[in-house]
């Protein structure tokens, strides 16, 4: 029955199945979401031995509970709230990662929809021609404002350049 507690059913399949996600596609979500899981081993365990100050709270990122479980640690019931905390937090832990794949693999399909958008229109746009100017400028005699050197007067003093 432990044990069941901390099973955690396959969100990263469940997520490759649903959006038929590409080899490449598969390693930048695990990438991403390794490091945005929670553990619920370690939750649960922080509720019960770090609990009365809010350990839990603080791993995952719930921060205001966090702050006021440490605010009220002497008053013992964020110890009572870590304890029973502590039977919750299996389904509050698959929820929190569900919600981050989630997050993660809609990022995943904009990015691809970005990139077979950038696809089409380099095929359908006609190839340009790119023209590469070099331009010379000559200091212009008069006042040494730099002048480009087809120009055969200089547009600060008037002067001829030629």
């Amino acid at each position: 029955m432990v044990k069941d507690i901390f099973m955690e059913s396959n969100i990263e399949e469940k997520i490759f199945v649903l959006y038929n996600f590409s080899k490449e596609e598969k390693v930048l979500f695990l990438q991403e979401f390794q490091s945005l899981k929670y553990d619920t081993k370690t939750a649960v365990i922080l509720a019960l031995v770090a609990g009365f100050v809010g350990g839990q709270f603080f791993y995952l990122g719930r921060y205001v509970a966090g702050i006021l479980c440490l605010i009220f640690s002497f008053t013992f019931i964020p110890m009572f709230i870590g304890f029973i905390h502590a039977f919750m937090l299996p389904k509050t832990v698959k929820t929190m990662n569900k919600k981050n794949a989630e997050e993660i693999a809609m990022r995943i399909i904009m990015r691809r929809k970005n990139q077979k958008k950038q696809k089409s229109s380099a095929a359908s746009a006609p190839a340009q021609q790119v023209i590469i100017r070099e331009i010379v400028k000559i200091p212009c005699p008069y006042c040494s404002t730099l002048v480009e050197n087809t120009s055969s007067n200089c547009p600060n003093c008037g002067g001829v350049t030629r």
